[in-house]
């Protein structure tokens, strides 16, 4: 982790630092309080990596005991993928954002990442075109209520968890391994033909991610689709961060998913190794890949 002090002013006051450091509990208590206000929704699993194996992606400004604000910034085996960037609303118009999401890029700049990746609101966009990203899709956030039915469906399939690793690394490019080891524990596979998904069950929420098929053959993934609403826990939202162009939007409409909202999916460096067109969802709420 890049550390480094930046001096601040305030007012008539002596100018002050803020440093750059890794992420403590109290840090994380107080993200995680400020993400609710915001109407965020962080998997626990998610916080669960960026506070264990994924430690190392976290940064956080501070001065003194004031948090500042906290990014993460983690590293596949290629790209690298920018999220969590929140900075207290009292805070905010001092610049803190911005050091954040430059100390992120030059901790990827410095692991070599071919692709930086993250999802941004409009507002957001402005910001992130001035360090080189570029708009490469839109991303749409589609639940389906509590309530229906499910839980039901055979156990974990070895052979879905073959497909789906094979089909990550071939559209992706790259071993993204850590990942999907990192979020094995709470999830299970499916498989159905040249289709392939993750369904991830967390504390609130699940999420079903990622999903991929090649061919986008609408008789396989209904079929897939179908297998994920009998396994789910129909006691939580099911949750999808969507590709909008994704031809397979029609079956999340009609099996009673509402869309939500939707961000821009923006990247800077060389994204032709990535087969966009043969993704459907990404593996988390936009933050991590």
């Amino acid at each position: 982790m890049s550390i480094y002090c930046v001096c601040t002013a305030r007012g008539d006051r002596w100018p002050r630092v803020t440093e750059l450091r890794a992420a403590s509990r109290r840090d994380w208590q107080i993200f995680e309080r400020l993400a609710r206000s915001e109407g965020w929704r962080v998997p626990q699993r998610e916080l669960q990596l960026l506070q264990g194996p994924f430690e190392e992606a976290v940064q956080v400004l501070g001065d003194g005991d004031i948090f500042c604000g906290l990014i993460s910034a983690l590293t596949h085996q290629k790209s690298g993928w920018i999220g969590n960037l929140l900075v207290p609303k009292k805070l905010r118009r001092r610049g803190y954002g911005r050091r954040l999401f430059e100390a992120a890029l030059d901790e990827l700049e410095d692991r070599r990442v071919v692709s930086t990746w993250l999802t941004a609101s409009t507002d957001g966009q402005p910001l992130y075109t001035g360090y080189g990203f570029q708009v490469v899709g839109e991303i749409e956030r589609w639940v389906l209520p509590v309530g229906q039915a499910g839980e039901r469906g055979s156990e974990d399939s070895v052979v879905a968890w073959t497909s789906l690793r094979q089909s990550d690394r071939s559209i992706w490019g790259e071993a993204r391994d850590g990942l999907l080891e990192g979020l094995a524990p709470v999830a299970r596979a499916f498989a159905h033909q040249d289709a392939t998904a993750l369904l991830q069950t967390d504390l609130h929420l699940q999420i079903l991610g990622p999903w991929y098929s090649a061919n986008m053959c609408p008789r396989s993934n209904r079929q897939l689709l179908q297998e994920v609403l009998e396994a789910r826990n129909p006691k939580l939202e099911l949750v999808v961060d969507l590709l909008s162009a994704s031809p397979l939007k029609s079956l999340l409409g009609a099996s009673g998913f509402v869309c939500k909202g939707r961000n821009a999916l923006m990247v800077r460096g060389n994204p032709q190794e990535v087969e966009l067109q043969s993704m459907v969802s990404l593996a988390s709420l936009g933050s991590i890949g």
